[in-house]
């Protein structure tokens, strides 16, 4: 009786350490920044160095904003409402202008890209940085290039919106606003279109310019 009371006696402490040995948790220590050893003996802790907005990460910023405007709808008709009105004061205008211009530099300016757009749309076409003219690509567009319509009747460059991609090899896919489901420059709200390439008047790039 005394040799099987010890027996089990020996077993539960077998299993008691096998169950702590199996729960004790082992906590790495942090891998963040750098620490390093200075010569009085104490530890001397480097931070991490903050990431780089590259240009990259800013093209994609913008992508990600203009596409959350798609949807976007005048109030009345007559270049108003919440977020077209947004728009135009980011160009120092009231509502009741054309704001296609005005959209495309909002959504510049909101993912950290300075640029000289005004609500007047020639200014949205970069001469510094063409893509794509004159019915030839220079350089391969990218989204997030800016893209204009020139238009006879007015001698100038009428509407401008984003360039989000080629469909095919002769029609591109955009973003824009002031527009509507037939390509209006006089539109009511934020489309997302598609467009002969050979109706483009230009593509030019403004964030490679920053």
């Amino acid at each position: 009786m005394v040799k099987t009371t010890f027996h089990t006696y020996l077993f539960f402490i077998a299993l008691i350490a096998l169950l702590f040995h199996s729960c004790t948790i082992r906590v790495d220590e942090p891998t963040i920044g750098n620490i390093s050893v200075i010569d009085n003996g104490e530890y001397e802790y480097k931070p991490p160095k903050p990431k780089s907005v590259t240009k990259k990460s800013k093209r994609e910023e913008v992508i990600k904003v203009y596409n959350s405007y798609v949807g976007v709808r005048e109030k009345t008709g007559k270049n108003d409402g919440k977020e077209v009105e947004e728009f135009l004061r980011s160009v120092n205008l009231g509502p009741g202008y054309a704001w296609c211009a005005a959209y495309v530099h909002f959504c510049l300016d909101k993912a950290g890209v300075e640029n000289n757009i005004t609500a007047w749309s020639p200014t949205a076409e970069n001469k510094k940085n063409f893509k794509y003219r004159n019915g030839k690509i220079i350089k391969q567009p990218e989204r997030a290039d800016v893209f204009t319509l020139y238009y006879p009747r007015l001698k100038r460059i009428g509407h401008t919106g984003f360039f989000d991609g080629f469909l095919n090899e002769s029609m591109i896919i955009t973003n824009e606003g002031n527009t509507n489901m037939k390509g209006s420059n006089e539109g009511d709200g934020v489309y997302k279109m598609f467009r002969p390439l050979s109706t483009i008047h230009s593509i030019t790039d403004h964030i490679n310019e920053n």
